[in-house]
Parts: structure tokens; C-alpha cells; sequence
């Protein structure tokens, strides 16, 4: 009886324990690729960048190709891209190895965070060099403490 009643809690309880699965689309990384300007920048938390540095990028532009992402803050040749999708919630008590926007309290409306995860030659499966959350028709690229709304401005040139 106490076996049967030590499995019936462990079951009950491991619900609990386990990490949400976040729904992703099965959208193509291909279907992202372009040439995008920064609309917008919002400070979200502290950094060494001012402010008047991230208004300076509005109008910038951020391309990401099949052979080359060009943002201000990274340049990756050959990158391998792949869209992976997280809870949006983080669970209390586990500090995430990468800190989207939710962790700093910014787009909690959503159920999921999509992201398009920009891997270098020799990167590691679970460890992009370079990130871009997708919300809605936008990308925001979080740096130093910044918020960068990117747009798309034109479809990828085929090289």
C-alpha cells in the first residue's frame, strides 16, 4: 500500500516539476530572411549604452541573408538559422540560460516566445551566437539593456 501510494504521488506531482512545452510553428527560418530597419529603441535595463547611441541606430539596418547576418552588434558569415519557440512564462526558481524579453517583464501577453536563433560555424546545438525574438510581423533584437523593433524593408537578395 505505501508503494502504491508513493507512485500515485510521485505522478501526481511530476506534472508539476516538469518544464512547459512552448508550441512553435513550423515556420520556415527562410520565410525571416531579408533586410531590416530598426524603427525603434526602448531601454528595458541598465547598460552601458546611451541613450542617445540606441536613437542614433533608428534607421539602421539589420540584414539577414542565407550567407551573412550583418546586425550593428554582430556579423556572422555562413550562419545556420533555426526558429525554436519558449514559454513565455519563466518558471520560479529556474534562471534561464537565455534571457528574453519576458524576463525583464516586456511582452508577457504572450503564451510563447518565438525565436529566430542565428548559430555560427561551430556553434553548439543549444547555444546560438546571435538572437532575434519574432513578435508578430517585427523582430526585436535585445542589447545592453535595449529594446530594437526591427521591420522588414525588403525580401533577400539571391546571391
Amino acid at each position: 500500500m505505501h508503494t502504491l501510494l508513493l507512485v500515485a504521488l510521485t505522478l501526481l506531482f511530476s506534472g508539476y516539476i516538469q518544464e512547459p512545452k512552448a508550441e512553435c510553428t513550423k515556420e520556415s527560418p527562410e520565410s525571416l530572411l531579408g533586410t531590416y530597419d530598426v524603427k525603434q529603441a526602448s531601454r528595458y535595463h541598465g547598460g552601458l549604452t546611451s541613450e542617445e547611441a540606441a536613437q542614433e541606430r533608428i534607421g539602421s539596418e539589420v540584414r539577414i541573408e542565407k550567407n551573412q547576418m550583418v546586425s550593428d552588434f554582430a556579423s556572422i558569415e555562413q550562419p545556420r538559422y533555426q526558429i525554436k519557440c519558449y514559454p513565455a512564462a519563466n518558471k520560479e526558481g529556474v534562471v534561464a540560460q537565455q534571457h528574453l524579453s519576458t524576463f525583464y517583464g516586456i511582452g508577457l501577453d504572450r503564451d510563447s516566445v518565438k525565436v529566430l536563433e542565428v548559430y555560427a560555424e561551430g556553434d553548439p546545438n543549444d547555444e546560438p551566437s546571435y538572437y532575434f525574438e519574432v513578435v508578430n510581423d517585427e523582430l526585436w533584437e535585445l542589447y545592453d539593456g535595449w529594446l530594437y523593433t526591427l521591420t522588414k524593408s525588403s525580401e533577400p537578395q539571391d546571391t
